[in-house]
């Protein structure tokens, strides 16, 4: 439907889990176990939210602007000195209006921390509310360090591969896709 003329493809994918899709790193983390996602880029950046891994859901169809727009930012304050800043992304992603209930659509949320590792260990050993905030505020103010994401796939979900054409792929242009997945 997203091709040109509609002529593209649909590949599918049989699997159990999300960790029989995507390769995974197990790391232990602030006392919790967490995963990074291997990147092509040959970067780790950890997930963000619980349960920092990419997560297997069916989107929502809804016209409620606020969960087509969600607000990830919190900021919560204790005191006139002392707040916590907050960013949760497991609203995006998940929610399209209504007009596009017919696909019936599932995704994968992969939901990552745009800090490295390296980051993340800095403001844990600083226990340093202002260097928390810093890194907040680099959230919200930097441009990311990369345009797009290419994350790693486990080999073994290709075994069980399915190619879809669109319904005005010719003759020809089948027998290539053919010819691209012998």
């Amino acid at each position: 439907m997203y091709s040109r003329d509609m002529t593209g493809i649909r590949i599918g994918i049989e699997f159990d889990s999300v960790d029989d899709v995507f390769d995974l790193i197990e790391y232990k983390f602030d006392m919790r176990i967490k995963f990074l996602v291997r990147l092509s880029q040959k970067m780790e950046i950890m997930g963000s939210n619980p349960p920092y891994k990419p997560i297997y859901k069916e989107v929502i169809y809804t016209d409620d602007e606020s969960f087509l727009i969600p607000n990830v930012y919190s900021r919560y304050e204790y005191d006139e000195k002392n707040y916590e800043e907050r960013v949760d992304y497991t609203q995006i992603g998940i929610f399209k209006p209504t007009a596009w209930d017919f696909q019936k659509e599932t995704r994968f949320n992969v939901m990552l921390t745009p800090w490295t590792i390296k980051d993340h260990l800095e403001i844990l050993d600083r226990g340093d509310m202002k260097a928390h905030l810093k890194m907040m505020s680099r959230a919200r103010e930097e441009k990311p360090l990369l345009s797009h994401i290419d994350i790693k796939l486990n080999e073994s979900i290709f075994e069980k591969l399915s190619v879809l054409t669109a319904p005005k792929c010719s003759d020809a242009q089948k027998e290539a896709v053919a010819n691209d997945f012998r």
